[in-house]
């Protein structure tokens, strides 16, 4: 089912929005999969914390809508599902094949790792990677 970032900006609250843009853009979505109108997610929170996301997209007249329920607190609609549906959209605009998908997931796994080494550290990593076709 597709649908477009103005359909996510419609059905979550500015707040709820803003944190899960944060999340999509920091890389802490882990892993999106697709069963029919569903979206499953995995995403990386506080701590060492990881969440799972299973969404519905569907549409009616009033346009593409969204249920999401996640394992975080909120349960329900959390800035989680924006980072997957935010990503989701990324991910289909670049038209990522299935191999290179798995080794960005892979990727990102590390980014995750090296978030959590680096605060007790009190040090500065990062990963630097270039794609050439």
């Amino acid at each position: 089912m597709e649908f477009t970032r103005d359909d996510v900006i419609r059905q979550f609250d500015p707040g709820t929005f803003a944190r899960g843009e944060g999340y999509a853009s920091k890389g802490m979505v882990i892993g999106i999969a697709h069963d029919g109108d569903r979206i499953h997610g995995e995403v990386e929170g506080s701590g060492d914390n990881r969440y799972q996301q299973t969404i519905r997209v569907k549409r009616d007249k009033r346009g593409v809508r969204f249920s999401g329920d996640c394992s975080c607190p909120m349960t329900h609609n959390c800035k989680h599902v924006v980072a997957v549906l935010l990503t989701e959209l990324e991910q289909a605009a670049v038209g990522v094949p299935a191999a290179a998908e798995r080794w960005l997931q892979r990727l990102a796994n590390i980014q995750g790792y090296l978030r959590q080494v680096e605060a007790p550290l009190n040090a500065s990593m990062g990963l630097v990677y270039v794609l050439v076709p």
